[in-house]
C-alpha cells in the first residue's frame, strides 16, 4: 500500500465500506497461474508469476491491466514451484526450490535463458523458508524454515555464488516460527516479520502452548505468536516492535505496508483454532500499526 497517512488516520471497524474492484475475470486468467507472486517490479509496475512445473513466466502489467507470457529457455528441473523473487538492481528473476537450494536467474525478456548463479543444495530443514532481497548488499536471502519436526529462525544470504549464514539458528527470541509474513521497507534495508506460529524451543512435539492462544498443528501444538519484529539487514539485529502475545488482535488477516508513513495495515482475517481441524472464524475488523 502507498497510502496517505493523513487521509487514513481512522480506519472503520466495518470493512463493508471497502469494496473490491474486479480487474480480470477468472476465465481470462492464464492457465497454470502461480497464485503466490513474489516478483514485483516497482519501477515498471509489473508483477511476475513463475511456475517451474508448467515452465511459464507470466507478467501482469498494472498500468495496462493485462497478462502476457514471456518465452524463456532452459527451465530448471524443480519438483515443485518453489520460491522466487524479483531482483530490482539486476532486473532478473531468481528462482530456487526451497531454502539454500540451487538458484537460477533469468532476465524477464523474450527468448532469455535460465542460468545457474548459486550452486546450493536442497535441505529439508529449510522447507517453507521465506525469501527476501537485501537492499544493503544486493543479495537475495532466506530465513526461518521448517523440517524434521522443528522450526528455525536462522538467516542466510546468497553471497556471490554461495549461501552464507548471516544469523545462526538459536533458541532465543524472536521465537522460531513455521509461518509468518515478511514485508520490506521502501529501500529493502529492513524486514518486518508479522505473526507466525512457533515456540522458544522449536520442538513440534510440545503438546501445550505456554505463550497464549494455541494454534494446532497436525502433530503437536505451537503457540500463535501475535507479534511484530524488525530485522535490520545491515546489522542483522532484531528489534521487538510488538512483543509476543501482547497484541489484542486475535486473528490473522490480510496485511499491507505503507512505505511512505511506515505503517502496517490489517484487514479482516480468521481466528486460529486450538484444534487442527477446527472451524475458522472470520472477522471484519481493520487496524493499523505505526512503526
Amino acid at each position: 500500500a502507498n497510502t496517505d497517512d493523513e487521509s487514513c488516520e481512522y480506519i472503520s471497524d466495518n470493512t463493508e465500506s471497502f469494496q473490491w474492484t474486479q480487474l480480470i475475470e477468472s476465465t481470462n486468467l492464464p492457465d497454470g497461474l502461480n497464485k503466490s507472486s513474489y516478483g514485483f517490479d516497482r519501477l515498471n509496475r509489473l508483477v511476475y508469476f513463475v511456475n517451474v512445473n508448467t515452465n511459464e513466466l507470466q507478467v501482469y502489467s498494472i498500468d495496462d491491466n493485462e497478462f502476457y507470457t514471456l518465452n524463456v529457455n532452459s527451465w530448471p528441473s524443480f519438483d515443485r514451484s518453489g520460491d522466487f523473487i524479483y531482483h530490482p538492481e539486476k532486473n532478473v528473476i531468481q528462482a530456487f526450490r526451497s531454502g539454500t537450494d540451487d538458484v537460477y536467474q533469468v532476465v524477464p525478456s523474450e527468448d532469455s535463458t535460465w542460468e545457474l548463479v548459486i550452486d546450493g543444495s536442497y535441505t529439508s530443514n529449510m522447507y517453507g523458508s521465506d525469501p527476501f532481497y537485501n537492499g544493503n548488499t544486493s543479495n537475495i536471502g532466506v530465513m526461518n524454515g521448517y523440517g524434521w519436526y522443528a522450526v528455525r529462525n536462522w538467516v542466510f544470504e546468497g553471497v556471490e555464488d554461495a549461501w552464507t549464514e548471516m544469523l545462526p539458528n538459536t533458541n532465543s527470541e524472536p521465537y522460531k516460527r513455521g509461518t509468518g509474513f515478511l514485508y520490506p521497507n521502501e529501500d529493502f534495508t529492513k524486514l518486518y516479520m508479522i505473526d507466525g506460529q512457533g515456540s522458544q524451543t522449536g520442538d513440534q512435539w510440545e503438546n501445550s502452548c505456554a505463550l497464549g492462544t494455541p494454534w494446532a498443528t497436525d502433530i503437536g501444538v505451537y503457540c500463535w505468536l501475535k507479534d511484530v519484529w524488525e530485522l535490520d539487514l545491515e546489522t542483522y539485529e532484531w528489534s521487538n516492535i510488538l512483543p509476543v502475545n501482547s497484541n489484542s488482535i486475535n486473528y490473522i488477516g490480510t496485511n499491507a505496508y505503507d512505505y511512505v508513513n511506515n505503517t502496517l495495515y490489517r484487514f479482516g482475517g480468521y481466528i486460529p483454532s486450538a484444534s487442527y481441524q477446527g472451524a475458522i472464524e472470520t472477522t471484519a475488523d481493520a487496524y493499523k500499526l505505526k512503526i
